[in-house]
């Protein structure tokens, strides 16, 4: 509202904040039934409360948030309009890239003309999405949380078991999922070889990701799962794995094992950020890999195909490992509010105490001379 009003025109501050709250109580003292619109201009909070008044908010709120619509209270009804001004503010600021941020949001074909409808569609999913919590005004945010609601969790489910353990997974590549698959040892062309990853009886089972990405470009995967397929950002593919439960349940030093079903062209960089992205370790390989051998548990296992951009078949030493790396020197975080101001002068310097960084010249109440003056009761 603040940064709406004309008097925020050159920008805000705290002097302009207290300038423009001033203003909006002179206005609803002599206007006290006037709307909001009446004092200032909020097209996004104005779309949102006639989608609230108009359309079938409810649907909404019973889909995002998985719950009845007996269950919908003022709660609940104030947390989707609020995410639904965030979806009317993120669909103006795009300006110009519009189209084709809700093609990829939408995972709509490329060039395919959008029109209304689409646009509803884009402001609804981003609706839901902010909430459920989603930093949706990230286009990759967005379109992970499309491919969520698509089945990209539901549709995918994997089993593992190694050494006894059982372990889960994701399987991307749309094909048949076996029963499940035993990760102690993996196949090549010479025979079986036992994993590199750790073993035992207190090792947990990886957490195995199978994904077929695109040979030529490292920027792009394909996702395949519930009869359909899309061609996803590799940034998009890291927001779909950090919200995964079944994975976030894990400890973080459950591994996670991708997988990929096809050459990748720059598999050691997908699975670096993958590592970081995560903050788990991932084992990766540059060899395709799928499910066709059978290990000495009758399971199917990994089996590495040798691809002679590589020089030789795959071996024992095929599997490499990628860690999550730890910055080099802590930093401060981001100041949302101005530093405090220093309350006494160093030494050979004169120090304004009490003086506001943010505001030359005025003085804050707690450092002015004697206690702050009492209001009239």
């Amino acid at each position: 509202m603040v940064a709406a009003h004309p008097e925020a025109k050159s920008g805000v501050n705290q002097d302009v904040t207290r300038r423009v709250l001033a203003a909006a109580a002179e206005h609803w003292a002599t206007w006290p039934d006037d709307p909001l619109v009446g004092f200032v201009h909020l097209p996004a909070v104005e779309a949102a409360a006639l989608w609230m008044r108009d359309g079938d908010s409810d649907a909404g709120t019973v889909i995002a948030l998985e719950i009845d619509v007996d269950a919908i209270g003022e709660s609940e009804r104030s947390r989707i309009f609020r995410a639904r001004v965030k979806a009317e503010e993120t669909l103006t600021a795009l300006g110009p890239d519009l189209k084709d941020v809700i093609t990829g949001m939408l995972h709509l074909t490329p060039g395919a003309p959008l029109g209304a409808t689409e646009r509803e569609w884009a402001l609804d999913l981003l609706t839901r999405a902010f909430t459920v919590g989603r930093d949706a005004s990230d286009p990759d945010v967005a379109a992970a949380y499309h491919l969520e609601e698509a089945g990209a969790y539901t549709a995918t489910r994997l089993r593992t078991v190694q050494d006894g353990a059982r372990g889960g997974g994701r399987d991307f590549t749309g094909g048949q999922s076996p029963t499940r698959v035993d990760l102690a040892q993996f196949g090549t062309p010479a025979g079986l070889v036992d994993a590199p990853w750790e073993r035992g009886p207190d090792a947990p089972a990886p957490y195995l990701v199978r994904i077929t990405p695109d040979s030529q470009d490292p920027e792009l995967l394909r996702l395949s799962f519930d009869g359909d397929s899309y061609l996803v950002s590799t940034d998009e593919f890291l927001e779909l794995m950090a919200h995964d439960l079944r994975l976030m349940r894990k400890e973080l030093k459950t591994p996670v094992v991708l997988a990929c079903a096809g050459p990748s062209a720059d598999a050691e960089d997908l699975a670096e950020r993958t590592a970081q992205w995560l903050g788990r370790p991932v084992w990766w390989t540059d060899f395709s890999v799928d499910l066709s051998g059978t290990g000495d548990s009758g399971k199917p296992v990994l089996t590495l195909h040798a691809w002679p951009a590589l020089g030789g078949p795959p071996g024992a030493d095929a599997w490499h490992l990628a860690t999550p790396a730890h910055p080099t020197s802590p930093e401060d975080a981001p100041r949302i509010l101005p530093a405090p101001v220093r309350r006494f002068a160093e030494a050979g310097t004169e120090a304004d105490i009490g003086a506001d960084a943010a505001m030359p010249g005025r003085t804050l109440a707690s450092d002015a001379t004697g206690p702050p003056a009492r209001r009239p009761s």
